[in-house]
């Protein structure tokens, strides 16, 4: 593979990145020779607070560095998806506060049966994002 084709595979990956989560990422993708002689697409930080970062595994060479952080985009949740993990992230913390702030079951128990109707079709976490 030449450059222009790492460029290339380097600028498709980003496209499907822009494409699951909606948006630009904060800093875009990388890639890296690290130590030992392996390749990596890292340094993608989806958010101004740079919390969430995505990275592809340590290959062997570039190509095979590109195809994983690829494969690792394809594997993330969608937008959608990552919403509704934030939705039932929120809506346990409300749980949680109402519980230790001794708010009436009236207010509180809607909320707790929203979160079961949540978990009967529960989404898993968002693998290597957070």
């Amino acid at each position: 593979m030449d450059t222009q084709h790492l460029k290339d595979g380097l600028i498709a990956a980003h496209t499907a990145l822009v494409e699951k989560i909606g948006k630009q990422p904060y800093l875009p993708a990388n890639l890296l020779l690290c130590n030992a002689g392996l390749w990596q697409v890292g340094g993608c930080y989806l958010d101004r607070g740079m919390k969430n970062r995505v990275s592809g595994p340590r290959c062997d060479t570039p190509e095979d560095a590109i195809a994983g952080f690829m494969d690792k985009i394809h594997a993330m949740p969608s937008e959608a998806e990552l919403d509704l993990i934030q939705f039932r992230e929120l809506l346990s913390a409300a749980i949680d506060f109402g519980s230790e702030r001794g708010i009436e079951a009236k207010w509180v128990n809607p909320v707790i049966e929203t979160a079961r109707a949540l978990a009967s079709n529960a989404l898993p976490p968002a693998e290597g994002v957070r």
